[in-house]
This record gives C-alpha cells, sequence and structure tokens, in this order.
C-alpha cells in the first residue's frame, strides 16, 4: 500500500520550508470541527494531513487532538473517533488516493470530515507540477469515499464546484 512516493514528500517538504503559507490553513474550517465535536459528542480528533497545525491551535485543547502530515509529522497514529482531512485529498498523488483514503479509514472509528478542492489551484512544487494533482468533482470524490460509509454532503457549508465537503459516518 503506497501512500506516497519518497520524491513528492520531499517536494512538499521544500513547499513547507520555501512557503510560510503552504499547509498553513487548518484552522480555517475549525468552527464545522467545533460543531461536530459538540453535535456528535466527538472525543478525540486525528487531522490527517495536519500541514503546520494550524487546526490544533484553532481548537486549543478542546478534545485530545493528533496531527500527522508525512512531509512534517512522525510517529505511530493512534486511531481517532473524528478524522479531519481537509485541503489534502487534492493533493495526493493520483496513484496513491485509494491507498490513502484505506489508510484514513483505518484510523476512523467513527466518522471523518472531508474538504477537497475539485479545481487546479495556483501553487507550484518545487519541480514546476502544480500542488493539486488530484483534481476531481464532487461526485467523482463521493463515489471513492462511499465504500467507506454513509456519506453526507454538507449543504450548510456548501462551497459551490470549487470545494466539497462531505462528512462520512461509518
Amino acid at each position: 500500500m503506497l501512500l506516497y512516493t519518497q520524491d513528492y514528500i520531499e517536494l512538499n517538504r521544500a513547499m513547507h520550508r520555501q512557503n510560510s503559507r503552504y499547509g498553513a490553513n487548518g484552522g480555517k474550517n475549525a468552527q464545522l470541527v467545533k460543531e461536530l465535536i459538540y453535535d456528535m459528542g466527538i472525543t478525540s480528533i486525528l487531522d490527517y494531513g495536519c500541514g503546520k497545525g494550524g487546526l490544533e491551535k484553532a481548537l486549543n485543547g478542546l478534545v485530545p487532538f493528533q496531527g500527522y502530515d508525512p512531509a512534517l509529522t512522525s510517529g505511530e497514529l493512534v486511531p481517532a473517533e473524528l478524522v479531519t482531512c481537509t485541503d489534502v485529498m487534492e493533493h495526493i498523488e493520483p496513484d496513491c488516493v485509494d491507498a490513502v483514503l484505506a489508510h484514513l479509514f483505518s484510523l476512523c472509528t467513527s466518522m471523518a470530515l472531508f474538504v477537497i478542492s475539485c479545481e487546479q489551484g495556483t501553487r507550484v512544487l518545487p519541480n514546476s507540477q502544480y500542488a493539486h494533482c488530484s483534481v476531481h468533482s464532487a461526485a467523482w470524490w463521493n463515489d471513492r469515499l462511499a465504500p467507506y460509509g454513509t456519506v453526507l454532503g454538507m449543504p450548510q457549508v456548501e462551497r459551490g464546484v470549487k470545494e466539497a465537503v462531505f462528512l462520512v459516518k461509518l
């Protein structure tokens, strides 16, 4: 199960070093995550693709939290009730998407929240490739998530065709 190639991880590490804003937007979905914590009684979170830790900072110790980003973190991962994966899947190498989803859901005990860009974006990696290398429609992502549980679109945070927001309940 190949989650990423080493060359691609090195490109992402370089991006994180070169651009302080790369991977720094994790907190932008904090309100949505807080609503899930309160409404669903969530007691633990794994932020899969945490970047520079913006969501953890925004939640400020509200629940036990673990961050994972293969370009920045290491260590053993512990399953969590809620796995968040925001602004990540569009960065996954196309041949690795299915393996990453399998890995992510193996760490999820109740539900997973996804925010996925459905457009190319403008950021370019040091090798001149676009940072968004897995760009697909919301329907395509829905089909990929469906085998893992009940996929709920989240119309209250509908962001049009640019971003798709899904909650997957196991």
